[in-house]
């Protein structure tokens, strides 16, 4: 008989799977201190293409939106200054999942 080898393939796997843009997605976002923060948040939202439903919330810091995926909000929201993630002491996601 011959000689059995392996192939092993290396595969990209994605940090998140797509969603379905229907869906409503949520985050949190650090910094906001006025209306004109809320403001500057919804003009970056509704800058990206397909984005809709947009909620932006100052006292909570909660921020909705449908349409555009999560990365592509994350970069628009931190583009402007302000931080994505757990409110308080852990000022972005990355120090969130550095803590658990």
């Amino acid at each position: 008989m011959g000689e059995r080898i392996q192939i092993i393939t290396e595969v990209e796997i994605p940090p998140s799977l797509p969603h379905n843009m229907e869906d409503v997605v949520s985050t949190t976002v650090s910094g906001m201190t006025c209306m004109s923060c809320v403001g500057r948040v919804e003009e970056a939202l509704n800058s990206l293409n397909g984005a809709y439903n947009i909620d932006v919330k100052l006292e909570s810091g909660n921020v909705s939106f449908q349409g555009v995926s999560l990365e592509k909000a994350e970069q628009a929201i931190v583009s402007l200054g302000y931080s994505i993630g757990v409110p308080g002491e852990l000022n972005n996601i990355k120090d969130y999942l550095k803590s658990i």
